[in-house]
């Protein structure tokens, strides 16, 4: 069986700028910390413990 060719996208053509790119990091700089503060505070908690399915288990806290 062949492996798949990767196709590559071309950023050239995306036609950022440094303030998108800086106002995007903010918004993934803030949402990592405000997602590590929530995961922190509900790491001292009791869980409630479901499966989704077989060996594929899920918390409270994954739907925080």
């Amino acid at each position: 069986m062949a492996t798949p060719e990767l196709i590559q996208p071309d950023w050239s053509n995306m036609n950022f700028t440094q303030v998108a790119l800086q106002e995007w990091r903010a918004v993934a700089e803030t949402a990592a910390l405000e997602a590590g503060a929530l995961i922190r505070r509900k790491l001292t908690e009791p869980r409630e413990l479901a499966f989704k399915g077989f060996r594929d288990p899920v918390t409270d806290a994954d739907f925080a």
